[in-house]
């Protein structure tokens, strides 16, 4: 196999190529179907595509469980809010009613923090 040479211009345009082409799931099925159905081995797919090998089996796995809506793209991070213990949120609003001070600008949102504040001003561990 031959060696190509770039011009900085073109290496940045064919990574953006390969950008669009991952976020579009199209790399990760031909990377899937060059080691299914060509036979290549996984290292000389994870050569042509320049991802490593961890990534190959971790696309690899998400296929089997998910299908081809593996390859499409959603959103990261944390699906939903952050659900406070029942004993953290009797403990902040037990507080409240002592400290009426505390009562102003605590809303459910922000008992979280506020327990948190609360537990370590009491000497208490924080889970």
């Amino acid at each position: 196999m031959a060696i190509r040479r770039y011009k900085p211009e073109q290496t940045v345009n064919l990574l953006r190529q390969i950008e669009v082409r991952i976020a579009n799931g199209e790399l990760k099925y031909e990377m899937l179907r060059a080691h299914s159905v060509e036979e290549d081995s996984v290292a000389e797919v994870c050569r042509q595509f320049a991802l490593s090998r961890e990534s190959f089996y971790q696309i690899q796995q998400a296929f089997q469980e998910l299908g081809f809506g593996a390859f499409l793209p959603r959103k990261r991070g944390r699906k939903g809010p952050v659900k406070l213990k029942d004993e953290v949120l009797e403990f902040a609003l037990a507080k409240q009613k002592e400290n009426p001070e505390l009562k102003r600008g605590i809303q459910p949102s922000h008992v979280r923090a506020t327990s948190a504040r609360l537990l370590t001003q009491s000497g208490k561990r924080i889970l």
